[in-house]
């Protein structure tokens, strides 16, 4: 299982891809402080079956030749 993550600059999307297929699907208000981010992503590993394999997160965010913005709060 891998959890997957979309943090966008309003709404943070999290689940776990598995065979072919996207389960424990949440979608939620993206948190305005860095910390709140943090426990919400913490409770939601713990609400798991089991221990993802592997992470992977997508995050708002514009890259150009010369640096790297996070958009969003």
């Amino acid at each position: 299982m891998i959890l997957v993550a979309d943090i966008g600059g309003s709404r943070t999307r999290l689940g776990c891809a598995g065979d072919a297929s996207l389960e424990n699907v949440v979608i939620a208000d993206t948190p305005k402080r860095y910390e709140e981010g943090l426990a919400h992503l913490a409770a939601y590993k713990a609400s798991l079956p089991e221990m993802p394999a592997a992470v992977s997160v997508g995050v708002a965010g514009r890259i150009t030749d010369e640096k790297t913005l996070l958009t969003g709060h």
